[in-house]
């Protein structure tokens, strides 16, 4: 019999209790078994191993290279298991599987209706309940980090939350305003160029602001925010009523465009953003699949169909010649399962 042959499943689990705790004390509360009994444990896992997991230290256990390697399988089995005992309970059950989905504003309005008319087709209606959810980019991430939601359409990056990431496209950002405050401008402008244009964001660290400050420090651009404010309802009130300017996802205010009310100027190079489907790990299997596929058919449906600014990652890669954009991860990102880091 080989060492992993004598390695327990209540091994794992208090391995992997240990391990994120830090703490022998606090792992113990968390499995509800006395210290004692989690150390023999402990212990026991080493010797089948053959390798020190843990350095004891008087502020706590510290990780040693072994257990981050160790780790990485132990969460993954437990959360398999997890998935597991989710999909059979859901096969014992008629009941409907609830899923909370948060989008954007700009991605709410354009997919919503497809998205819901896949959660009502044959085969789907009855499995289950789809909701949506709207709020900026940064807000939902919180909410899939305290599992209020399940998944969410976002631009951010995701490295506290256990999630599956799936980059769905490219979204070109661009300057949108009052046409007699842009006639001065056309063609494609650098970001350095509208230093004089009064602009309306989102305070500092929320929705797109930090990705806008990051790409004015990238090309040595100063942005005159003039406005800052987080509802959207009053940063189109500025847009369309009092001579201010956004930068922002051209399908945003793609109707007012289209109405004349609102002019748009595009960046050179290009502003871009990823946007990516996170999924909390805690989905059955077959809720998953469902949920990522409604996702990318809804968005390729829609990339067809309206010029929104969309564009597939693979035909940026190809168009950039090997160039990363402003979002220098957008390329290098593919579909790949998260874990907290360590």
């Amino acid at each position: 019999m080989g060492a992993e042959d004598r390695i327990t499943l209540k091994q794992i689990r208090y391995f992997v209790a240990v391990y994120e705790s830090h703490s022998l004390s606090r792992a113990a509360t968390h499995v509800n078994v006395s210290q004692p009994a989690l150390g023999t444990q402990i212990k026991a896992l080493e010797q089948n191993l053959g390798v020190q997991l843990f350095e004891r230290t008087p502020s706590g256990l510290l990780p040693k290279p072994a257990a981050h390697t160790f780790a990485k399988s132990a969460q993954l089995i437990l959360e398999n298991l997890k998935d597991a005992r989710l999909e059979i309970d859901r096969l014992s059950s008629a009941a409907p599987i609830d899923l909370r989905l948060g989008v954007t504003t700009t991605s709410g309005r354009e997919l919503a209706g497809s998205l819901l008319r896949d959660a009502n087709r044959t085969g789907a209606k009855g499995r289950y309940n789809l909701t949506l959810f709207e709020g900026r980019s940064d807000e939902l991430l919180g909410l899939l980090r305290s599992r209020k939601i399940d998944a969410a359409l976002s631009y951010e990056g995701s490295s506290e939350a256990r999630c599956e990431v799936v980059p769905l496209y490219l979204e070109e950002f661009v300057l949108v305003g009052a046409p007699n405050v842009m006639k001065g401008l056309s063609g494609a402008v650098a970001l350095e160029e509208i230093e004089g244009i009064p602009l309306v964001a989102s305070p500092a660290e929320q929705g797109s602001r930090p990705f806008l400050k990051r790409a004015a420090d990238e090309r040595g651009a100063r942005l005159n925010i003039d406005v800052e404010v987080s509802s959207a309802t009053i940063k189109a009130e500025m847009l369309l009523h009092h001579q201010k300017c956004m930068i922002v996802p051209k399908g945003r205010f793609l109707n007012e465009i289209k109405q004349g009310r609102l002019a748009v100027v595009r960046f050179a190079p290009p502003l871009t953003r990823t946007m990516t489907l996170f999924m909390a790990g805690g989905i059955v299997l077959h809720a998953r699949k469902f949920l990522r596929r409604a996702v990318q058919n809804a968005v390729h449906e829609r990339m067809k169909q309206v010029q929104l600014g969309w564009s597939a990652i693979e035909d940026q890669a190809k168009a950039s010649k090997g160039r990363l954009p402003a979002d220098k991860r957008a390329l290098q990102a593919r579909t790949s399962f998260r874990k907290p880091s360590s």
